[in-house]
């Protein structure tokens, strides 16, 4: 997927940013407390290597899979319990997950 601009103006407390490539590939893309209701649309970022998804009330990340050049992930405060899904993100150098505060 390639993109000459962004906007995410709509999301209620986007926090993050994105990163391009001279090429238009978005390797980075922080969603950090976006709350969106659907995050599939990430599967379509085949050139992402750093992907921020804390503090979303997640509670699967099967989306994530097909990512393979992804190398840092963060998860933190999230709800997620079953990671087997990123097993095959073979570059991945970074995992970060951390439960919710109870």
């Amino acid at each position: 997927l390639r993109l000459k601009e962004l906007s995410i103006d709509d999301i209620t407390g986007y926090s993050g940013g994105y990163n391009v490539d001279e090429n238009g590939n978005v390797t980075g893309l922080n969603l950090y407390e976006t709350n969106l209701l659907d995050y599939s649309f990430i599967k379509d970022f085949k050139h992402l290597a750093h992907l921020d998804l804390g503090n979303n009330h997640i509670w699967e990340c099967a989306f994530i899979e097909d990512l393979p050049q992804l190398r840092y992930l963060y998860l933190s405060e999230n709800n997620i319990s079953d990671i087997t899904s990123l097993k095959n993100l073979d570059d991945l150098s970074l995992l970060y997950l951390m439960l919710p505060p109870q």
